[in-house]
């Protein structure tokens, strides 16, 4: 008797090879049954696409089909380019209107979408509806769009490396020879839940090799006082704000005697992977697997190959004194790690935020840990690891300085600024999702790798003064980019722009090389045309029109033409980096700069609100989204949440005028006049211009409905 895990290997293997097979034969008119039997026939490749589910639509940028793709719901910012598409409202209640707009030739949905289905039925539009309930059905799901798409060939290597990361887990809990532990999956807010036997989340904790409950079937069952303690869960993990019920019930008696609460074994992680069987489900199971069995995981004998680097790709440095560069993969604990590798051609001075000063240096660089791998390097702490990594690079402790971060050295931005014979080049990687934090307002208490790693080079020799007089135009040059792009503090519900994250750190490279200074605004000192000179202030000037020894800029302040310029670069390094790691662009939607401040429209409103409205509350809600899809509607919360920020530190005082447009707003909504404004929305812990905004918007909606 096969087990379950083996049996969904082989089920896998079946659809790779059905794929294979019909890869070569495939050919428009097409035709499939959808996941509610209904029989689709295509003519050709769909050009004009709106997905409603989230889901499919990660599926169709992970196949690299995105420029079918039209409309989205606001559930999707990743990648980057989803902030392009037009979105059609949330995935409950899309907006019929702003769907008929993108004028579509197909519609991915789902059955709760029962009035876009109504609308569309008898249309040119063909509505399909494609269910991934389970790790089978993603997996079919993926080779139906590479078929529908044709790209079927990057269909076949997504699934072929879902298949190849489930494998690894099977082989290593195999290999490690441990007993499984009991994990469930926190849901709830109010009361505690987790997903049925059924549900694809508990075959997600059975192939990471743990044991998940048996309470019932269904996507969510109750979970009694009773079968909590009888379980007795060994892990527990959750995503958003499943931390709500952690916070509400793991201090009471009961729910506080279990081995995963008294043992701090409990673990959140992004909604996107937790809720979704879709592209990253190998990605999900590796992940939760190394938290449920990291002791386990870090030891070598449960290793199945050796630590190693398995490719080198070069880059391009552009720096005379570098030796080569490159992008180094490594294997480490079965683990995939990237390292950005710089080799300097003679030994050189470096300053470093996470090691200070180090002399001798002939090797700079930035390694990328896998999610994977954070609990395993947690448990080993940073000398222990960072002596592992730096063994499988070949390189030594003491003729280094690195630094490390979560955020994939695939997502590493390089970036050039010169003035005349000035050079800087950035090296940067950044992630923003769950460490940003704002300086002054937000509490520190622990140690992680770092989220925006920053190296700098310059193609003079800095003296120690300028290295670090640079890290201050690089920290600048930063938090710009980051309060530019709106990034929001991870804790207090993103109450407060962000400055950077909790971890961020920096390496400036002492540099080298000769230049011809022909007019670099440059004061310099010299005892005679064969000796270094140290430049004090680059608005200066020069007459060194053949000057070829070795300079040492002496100071990288923001008056500096030297300080300029690393603050530009690492702007941009920023900027680029952030897009690539989390989907992040100033033409991010207002909806997720809404979710990124704790909020949300459906959170605004209870079920029982103070306007005794006729209508469901879903319905309400429904219409306010939709008024956000109008450009001047959203221009209005847009200016609402700029001015909260600057209310909110003191900078402004009086609302008096804002509330006027608030009611403006509200009567332009309604199309009638409104003598008062009603408190609709239930939350008291919204701040308050952003309150008063979606206020105006319900009320408007109120009286609209109004005879």
């Amino acid at each position: 008797m096969k087990s379950k895990l083996n049996i969904l290997i082989w089920v896998v293997f079946t659809v790779l090879m059905q794929g294979v097979i019909c890869a070569s034969s495939f050919s428009y008119p097409f035709v499939f049954k959808d996941s509610s039997n209904k029989k689709i026939t295509l003519n050709q490749k769909p050009v004009q696409v709106v997905s409603l589910v989230p889901s499919i639509t990660e599926i169709i940028f992970k196949l690299g089909a995105q420029d079918s793709l039209k409309g989205i719901t606001y559930h999707t910012t990743n990648p980057w380019d989803a902030s392009q598409k037009s979105v059609v409202g949330g995935f409950f209640q899309p907006s019929i209107e702003a769907i008929d707009a993108l004028s579509p030739d197909v519609i991915f949905c789902s059955s709760i979408h029962s009035q876009v289905i109504s609308h569309f039925r008898n249309s040119e539009s063909i509505l399909v509806d494609l269910k991934t309930g389970s790790v089978q059905d993603g997996l079919e799901t993926i080779i139906l769009l590479g078929k529908i798409f044709e790209k079927e060939k990057q269909a076949l290597k997504i699934v072929a490396d879902i298949r190849k990361d489930i494998d690894l887990i099977a082989r290593k809990m195999a290999s490690a020879n441990v007993d499984k532990k009991r994990v469930i999956r926190l849901m709830g807010r109010q009361s505690i839940m987790t997903p049925g036997r059924d549900s694809f989340q508990s075959e997600l904790i059975a192939l990471s090799g743990g044991v998940p409950p048996d309470f019932g079937t269904g996507d969510v069952v109750p979970v009694s006082k009773e079968d909590w303690f009888k379980f007795n869960p060994q892990v527990i993990y959750g995503c958003g704000k499943d931390s709500e019920a952690a916070d509400k019930f793991f201090s009471l008696p009961v729910w506080k005697d279990v081995d995963a609460v008294k043992n701090s074994q409990i673990f959140y992680f992004p909604c996107d992977l937790t809720c979704r069987a879709a592209t990253h489900t190998g990605d999900f199971v590796k992940w939760l697997s190394s938290c449920i069995y990291a002791k386990e995981f870090g030891k070598h004998e449960s290793d199945l190959t050796l630590n190693r680097v398995v490719s080198t790709s070069p880059i391009d440095a552009g720096m005379d004194y570098v030796q080569t560069a490159a992008i180094k993969e490594s294997l480490i604990h079965d683990f995939v790690n990237r390292s950005l590798v710089i080799n300097l051609n003679r030994p050189m001075k470096v300053v470093s935020t996470l090691e200070g000063f180090k002399e001798g240096i002939t090797t700079v660089g930035n390694h990328y840990i896998p999610p994977q791998s954070w609990q395993l390097n947690h448990d080993q702490g940073l000398d222990s690891m960072k002596k592992e990594i730096l063994n499988v690079l070949g390189l030594r402790n003491e003729r280094s300085a690195f630094l490390f971060t979560g955020a994939d050295m695939n997502n590493l931005s390089v970036q050039t600024e010169k003035f005349k014979d000035l050079e800087v080049k950035v090296f940067a990687t950044a992630g923003v999702d769950s460490n940003a934090m704002r300086v002054s307002k937000d509490i520190g208490g622990y140690y992680e790798p770092g989220t925006i790693n920053i190296i700098v080079m310059v193609n003079y020799r800095l003296t120690q003064r300028a290295m670090t007089r640079a890290i201050i135009a690089a920290t600048e040059g930063k938090t710009a980019a980051l309060l530019d792009l709106d990034i929001r503090s991870s804790y207090g519900d993103g109450r407060y722009r962000a400055t950077g994250t909790g971890t961020d750190n920096v390496i400036v490279v002492e540099g080298d090389g000769k230049a011809r200074l022909d007019n670099a605004h440059s004061k310099v000192s010299m005892d005679n045309t064969h000796n270094k000179a140290s430049l004090d202030n680059t608005h200066s000037k020069t007459n060194l029109d053949n000057y070829h020894n070795k300079v040492s800029l002496d100071n990288a302040g923001g008056h500096t033409k030297l300080g300029e310029l690393i603050g530009r670069c690492v702007y941009k390094a920023v900027t680029e980096a952030i897009k690539k790691q989390n989907g992040i662009t100033i033409d991010n939607n207002i909806f997720w700069r809404l979710e990124k401040r704790g909020i949300t429209i459906y959170s605004m409103v209870g079920d029982k609100q103070e306007c005794d409205c006729k209508r469901p509350v879903s319905d309400i809600v429904a219409d306010v989204e939709a008024l956000l899809l109008d450009v001047r509607f959203k221009g209005f919360m847009e200016m609402a949440l700029s001015l909260s920020d600057d209310y909110e530190k003191g900078l402004i005082k009086d609302l008096t005028l804002f509330e006027t447009m608030c009611m403006d707003v509200a009567r332009l909504i309604a199309g009638k006049e409104i003598q008062k404004m009603k408190p609709i929305i239930t939350r008291n812990d919204v701040p308050t211009v952003i309150a008063k905004a979606i206020n105006a918007l319900f009320n408007g909606v109120y009286y609209r409905s109004i005879l």
